[in-house]
């Protein structure tokens, strides 16, 4: 068991004498097993344990605890896109919420780690997972992540905007917050967006507060934006451009590929009240996550139930 705590992080262990407790599978023991500042610390127990997670990934069990549950996440556009928002608040620019911070870790994205560990890789830069303010100082310490500053994290972010990826923060963090998280997701490899275009399951992302609009008069039916979009929201019927808003996360990818400027974003929603703390959401989260846990128990109770006789 010291082993799996101390070494491999798949468990929790506090106390003396010594206790051990479990972390929900994702997000939780997949995020501490694999979350390194390098990569070359991997070896074949990680990629069989990126195997074994990927194999109960694709049996959709994320979709029966995403129920009731209230998003902990949201993406924010794209910047070359945030010129032309007009009603984009400091909580919708990722320079803003770095300036709330002194302290920050960056590590690699757990998602495309296990990707490439499975031979799935997308090629996409892997060094954009980021903890901001105090708790920044607790992950270095424990070589989960390197020291960083926000000028190489508006250059990493940059990075990764321009090989396709797209932000996202904790949801409702105000500036009063003392810490933050982010990281950069590809629809191919991320699982809060694949649990949405695999298993409709969109409980892990707040909808998105931008939408894009399109100009019919410019719009060539090319499809340049369809490709682009990581959340599979766009499509082409007959020539048609249809959008699936529950689907899209507001990103701004699409207006980007666009070479005849057909697209724009504009906002379709307020932002939230943000909270103050990331206790706040935990405690917005804990209801939904229960109501999950009770339901599938009593799920498996049956089944066993049913087994048996």
């Amino acid at each position: 068991m010291d082993f799996l705590s101390l070494t491999k992080r798949a468990v929790l262990s506090y106390g003396n004498p010594r206790k051990y407790t479990l972390l929900p599978v994702v997000p939780g023991t997949f995020e501490m097993v694999l979350m390194t500042p390098d990569t070359g610390t991997q070896n074949e127990w990680h990629r069989k344990f990126a195997v074994l997670f990927e194999e109960i990934w694709n049996e959709g069990y994320i979709a029966g605890y995403t129920r009731r549950v209230i998003p902990g996440i949201r993406y924010l556009p794209v910047a070359g896109t945030q010129t032309s928002l007009s009603l984009a608040w400091p909580s919708d620019r990722l320079e803003d919420i770095l300036s709330r911070y002194s302290e920050f870790a960056v590590g690699n994205c757990q998602c495309r780690l296990a990707m490439e560990l499975v031979g799935k890789g997308c090629g996409r830069p892997l060094e954009n997972c980021v903890v901001m303010g105090r708790n920044a100082q607790k992950f270095i310490d424990r070589g989960l992540m390197r020291r960083s500053d926000a000028k190489e994290i508006l250059s990493l972010k940059k990075a990764a905007e321009a090989a396709g990826c797209v932000s996202w923060i904790n949801r409702d963090i105000g500036p009063t917050s003392s810490g933050n998280s982010s990281c950069s997701c590809c629809g191919c490899c991320c699982h809060a967006m694949r649990s949405i275009t695999q298993f409709n399951a969109p409980g892990l992302i707040s909808p998105g507060r931008f939408l894009p609009e399109a100009d019919d008069f410019r719009c060539t039916s090319c499809g340049k934006c369809v490709k682009a979009c990581p959340m599979g929201a766009l499509s082409l019927t007959g020539g048609n451009l249809a959008l699936d808003r529950a689907r899209c996360i507001g990103c701004g990818l699409c207006t980007l590929s666009c070479s005849f400027k057909a697209l724009r974003l504009v906002e379709i929603s307020p932002l939230p009240q943000p909270k103050s703390s990331l206790a706040g959401i935990f405690f917005d989260l804990v209801p939904g996550y229960l109501s999950n846990a009770f339901r599938i128990w009593l799920k498996r109770k049956v089944l066993r139930a049913r087994g048996k006789s």
